[in-house]
């Protein structure tokens, strides 16, 4: 939630398919993300949001990636604006805090360099 970048809140579901038999690795099919910072930004649930899972086939010998590929689509529910909202509070508090403790130390906070 507090960084410089929304790719590290992502919410990812995969989906994986077995043999039902000797297969002991599931090997994954597609994949599918909601973005938790997005979710704080829009001030909204993910309620019943239908996302495209997508396939990237591994890179070559050669090195070259083929292009991603949709494979289906999943309908998720995301619940998580209350919590969200908590912990951004609970950050912009601290942050707060510690301004003013730098502050009455005589310090620059920090990154105001």
């Amino acid at each position: 939630i507090d960084s410089e970048t929304h790719d590290d809140s992502n919410v990812t579901f995969t989906l994986f398919a077995t043999d039902g038999g000797t297969r002991t690795t599931p090997v994954a099919l597609g994949k599918a993300s909601v973005n938790l910072e997005l979710m704080l930004d829009d001030e909204a649930d993910v309620v019943e949001k239908v996302l495209k899972l997508t396939f990237t086939p591994p890179k070559s010998r050669t090195g070259r990636t083929a292009p991603e590929s949709i494979v289906g689509t999943l309908v998720v529910s995301v619940r998580a604006l209350e919590a969200l909202r908590a912990i951004d509070d609970a950050l912009e508090k601290h942050e707060t805090a510690t301004k003013a403790k730098a502050a009455e130390a005589g310090l620059a906070p920090p990154g105001a360099e």
